[in-house]
């Protein structure tokens, strides 16, 4: 399947994308035509690539053992949602792709991210809290279990750097600060950092986790990570 965006909809029910074949977004005419406006213009600004399978406000959806190549824009989007499993999933991209996220999981509670083969541009798993929402007063985000990845190039795992909704990491609770005398209105993270904490990571290296160490091949730019999680 090529050129193509899934999408798991508005208040969705068990869905499953599942099997061996390939979903390729050939993204390098999106790339290509982003690089273009910025030339043209000086500015980054926003974006209309798609992301190959957004989630949406959905529950009980399944990815499982599908390779997801060179997304125009993230790979795995779930915005809003419970009881998401990605599983087995193969998710590739070549260093220069832009934005080309992995797994991008934000508002949602009980995900698993388990036995996956991500070699990408940029973050593997960065894990996003962007609303509050009086329904989870200890977080947005909740109860996140990752294991077993294998993570090539790329930036490793982040949680941030929209923080507003709160995270509930293990046993602790993380609410953004007020922030009187400026800063973020929405408490979000400053740029570069990467909040780590009780969610379930196993033994994550300090080095891919917190600095960012490259490994594996000199050609490729530094500040990626390669380990398995």
């Amino acid at each position: 399947m090529a050129g193509c965006r899934l999408s798991a909809s508005q208040t969705q029910k068990n869905v499953a994308i599942t099997g061996e074949g390939t979903i390729d977004g050939q993204g390098a005419v999106w790339w290509e035509r982003w690089r273009e406006n910025i030339r043209a213009t000086g500015k980054k600004g926003n974006t209309d690539r798609p992301r190959l399978i957004y989630i949406k406000r959905s529950s009980n959806v399944l990815v499982d053992g599908v390779t997801l190549a060179h997304s125009p824009r993230l790979h795995v989007v779930m915005r809003d949602s419970r009881d998401v499993d990605v599983n087995g999933t193969r998710m590739l991209s070549p260093w220069h792709a832009p934005n080309t996220d992995a797994i991008k999981p934000i508002d949602r509670q009980n995900i698993r991210i388990t036995n996956n083969y991500i070699d990408c541009n940029d973050d593997h798993i960065a894990i996003k809290a962007e609303k509050q929402d009086s329904r989870f007063p200890d977080g947005v985000v909740d109860n996140i279990y990752i294991a077993n990845n294998t993570l090539k190039q790329g930036r490793g795992i982040s949680i941030g750097s929209e923080s507003a909704g709160g995270f509930t990491l293990g046993e602790r609770i993380y609410r953004p600060p007020q922030r009187p005398h400026g800063g973020r209105r929405d408490g979000a993270v400053p740029r570069g950092q990467r909040r780590q904490s009780q969610i379930h990571y196993g033994s994550a290296p300090d080095s891919c986790a917190q600095n960012r160490t490259r490994t594996g091949s000199p050609s490729r730019p530094t500040g990626r990570c390669s380990a398995t999680i």
